[in-house]
């Protein structure tokens, strides 16, 4: 398998695919492509794409950002498994 956006879905188990909505340090931005088992992210605003990490601690997918944004209503088993139970 070539290290593409289904490689880093498998491997590093993120929703990543081509037009998902991330958040780096607060800024939205939207997956692009991958290389090299890293993402190309567009930030909203930022004339290039950047590479990234799947795993970065700063890059919240979709799904994450909306669980973090829970924690704050009182659901703090969404931002634990953002993607559903690990076991």
């Amino acid at each position: 398998m070539s290290r593409s956006l289904e490689y880093s879905r498998q491997f590093y188990n993120v929703p990543a695919r081509r037009g998902a909505v991330v958040f780096y340090r607060g800024r939205r931005g939207k997956v692009v492509s991958a290389i090299n088992g890293h993402i190309r992210i567009k930030l909203d605003g930022d004339k290039q794409a950047r590479i990234y990490h799947p795993t970065d601690e700063d890059l919240l997918w979709e799904q994450q950002q909306e669980a973090s944004e829970q924690i704050l209503d009182g659901d703090s088993y969404a931002i634990k498994y953002p993607f559903g139970d690990t076991k």
